[in-house]
C-alpha cells in the first residue's frame, strides 16, 4: 500500500501533468456491483477511511460509480444485521444467517441475470469470513442443520491428494528404490494393488534386509510384474527429463485410466496433469534431473501447494475474505464483523518498526517497575494504526465483491450498549 500511495500523492492528474511526469488516471467506474451496493461502499468509507487510517481521504475523487445501469431488484440490496448474543457468538450468528440463507432461497427473492430477474438458488451465494479455518466449521454446520448444502475450503493441496501423492512415491522408488517407505505407498496404490497379504509374504523372504531385496526374493507373479516395469522406468530415468519420465510412467502404468474411473475421477486426473505443469515448470529453471526435482518437492512440502479445488453445484460457499480477491457473487454474507482487530503485537517487550527503529521497555531497578519509553510508545501507536487500516482495506474487499445484494451481520452481546 505504501508504494501506491506515495505514487497516489505525487502523480497528477493527465490534463496537468508535464511530458515525464507520473500521471494517474482513477478507475472509478464499477461494472461489478450494483448502484445500492455501491452506495453503500461509498458511505462506509467516506466516514470510515482517511488520511490517518487507512491511508487515503476517500472523498468524491474516490468514491466508485456505478459502470453500467442495473434494473431494479424491488428489494433492499444491502442490509445491515445486529444479532443479540445470549451466550455464544459464532453459534448464534451462524443460525441467523442459516436462517436469512434459507429465506432466500424461497423462491421470492430474485437476483438479475441477463436483464432479467431470477429467484436466488445457493450457488449464487457466498459468506465471507475474515478467518474461516476458525469460525467457517460453526457456520457450515449451521448450514447443514437447516438443510442447505455447502461447502468450505476449496483449495486442495496438491502433494497430500491420495493420487500425487502416489505418483511422488513411484518417482521417489524410481530414484531410489531402496526407500522402504516410498516402495511400500507404490505397491498399495490403486496402481499396483498389492494387500496386506502380499506384502507379509514379501516381508517373510527376508526380515531384516531393505524391502526392495525382500521383493526381489519374492518370486511371485506380481512382484516379478512390479520389477519389470520398475527396471524399465529406472533405464530410462537416466536419459529423460523428469516431465518425460511421468508421461512414461503414465503410459506403462496405464495411472490416467485406473485414477479417471474411481469418484471424482476428471478431478483427479487433473492433479496429476497439474502436478506434471509443476515438473515442466521446475525443468525451466534449467534443472532436469529426478534428484533435484524430488528435493524441490520437499521444500515446497512444509508450505504446502495449494490449488482451487472443484465446487459441488447446489451449494452455498464459504470462503475467506483473502481468498475471494478478483471474484464476484450475486448475494455475498459478510460475517464477523464483531471480530477484534489482533493489536498483540503492541504489548511486547521490545517494538520493532521499519521506519521507527526499537522501542524498549526501561526497567527502574531501585524503584523496582517497568514502563515504555517514549520511543516505545511512538512505535506501539504506529504498530496500532497500521492494522486497523489494513483491516479496512479487507473490508473494501469484502464489500465490493457483491454483484446484486450484500447482507452484512454484526453479532455481539448488550447491543444496546455497543451501537
Amino acid at each position: 500500500p505504501g508504494i501506491f500511495l506515495e505514487k497516489y500523492d505525487t502523480f497528477l492528474d493527465p490534463n496537468d501533468a508535464q511530458p515525464g511526469q507520473g500521471r494517474k488516471i482513477l478507475l472509478s467506474s464499477n461494472f461489478r456491483s450494483s448502484g445500492g451496493v455501491i452506495s453503500a461502499v461509498n458511505d462506509v468509507f467516506t466516514e470510515c477511511m482517511s488520511r490517518k487510517v487507512g491511508g487515503l481521504s476517500y472523498g468524491e475523487d474516490e468514491m466508485l460509480r456505478e459502470g453500467i445501469p442495473h434494473i431494479p431488484l424491488q428489494e433492499k440490496e444491502v442490509s445491515l444485521y445486529t444479532v443479540d448474543i445470549r451466550e455464544d457468538t459464532y453459534q448464534e450468528e451462524s443460525s441467523f444467517v442459516a436462517q436469512k440463507i434459507k429465506e432466500l432461497l424461497d423462491g421470492t427473492h430474485f437476483i438479475r441475470q441477463d436483464n432479467v430477474l431470477r429467484p436466488v438458488i445457493a450457488d449464487d451465494i457466498v459468506i465471507l469470513l475474515r478467518s474461516p479455518s476458525s469460525v467457517g466449521g460453526e457456520f457450515c454446520y449451521a448450514l447443514e442443520s437447516a438443510g442447505i448444502p455447502c461447502t468450505m475450503g476449496t483449495d486442495v493441496d496438491l502433494l497430500q491428494t491420495p493420487e500425487v501423492e502416489t505418483l511422488r512415491s513411484i518417482l521417489q522408488t524410481i530414484h531410489n528404490p531402496l526407500q522402504d517407505i516410498p516402495l511400500v505407498a507404490a505397491l498399495t496404490s490403486p496402481v499396483f494393488g498389492f494387500t496386506a497379504d502380499d506384502l507379509a509374504k514379501i516381508r517373510s523372504k527376508s526380515r531384516y534386509s531393505s524391502f526392495y531385496k525382500a521383493l526381489e526374493m519374492a518370486g511371485t507373479e506380481k512382484s516379478d510384474a512390479f520389477l519389470s516395469v520398475l527396471a524399465e522406468l529406472r533405464q530410462r530415468a537416466r536419459f529423460l527429463t523428469v516431465t518425460q519420465l511421468i508421461h512414461q510412467i503414465f503410459l506403462q502404468t496405464g495411472m490416467l485410466s485406473i485414477y479417471g474411473v474411481m469418484d471424482n475421477g476428471d478431478e483427479q486426473v487433473d492433479h496429476l496433469h497439474s502436478f506434471c505443469q509443476i515438473a515442466a515448470d521446475y525443468e525451466t529453471t534449467g534443472r532436469k534431473e529426478l534428484s533435484y526435482f524430488l528435493e524441490h518437492l520437499t521444500a515446497m512440502e512444509e508450505r504446502g501447494l495449494s490449488i482451487s479445488g472443484a465446487v459441488p453445484s447446489g451449494t452455498v460457499r464459504i470462503m475467506s475474505i483473502h481468498k475471494s480477491k478478483g471474484l464476484e457473487f450475486p448475494v455475498v454474507f459478510l460475517s464477523g464483523l464483531s471480530r477484534t482487530f489482533n493489536l498483540s503485537d503492541t504489548q511486547k517487550q521490545v517494538l520493532c518498526h521499519k521506519e521507527l527503529g526499537l522501542g524498549l521497555t526501561h526497567t527502574n531497578t531501585v524503584q523496582r517497575v517497568r514502563f515504555p519509553t517514549i520511543a516505545k510508545r511512538a512505535i506501539s501507536l504506529k504498530i496500532h494504526e497500521e492494522p486497523i487500516s489494513e483491516e479496512l482495506r479487507v473490508l473494501y474487499v469484502a464489500m465490493t465483491r457483491a454483484r446484486d445484494r450484500l447482507i452484512m451481520t454484526y453479532a455481539a452481546s448488550k447491543l444496546p450498549d455497543r451501537i
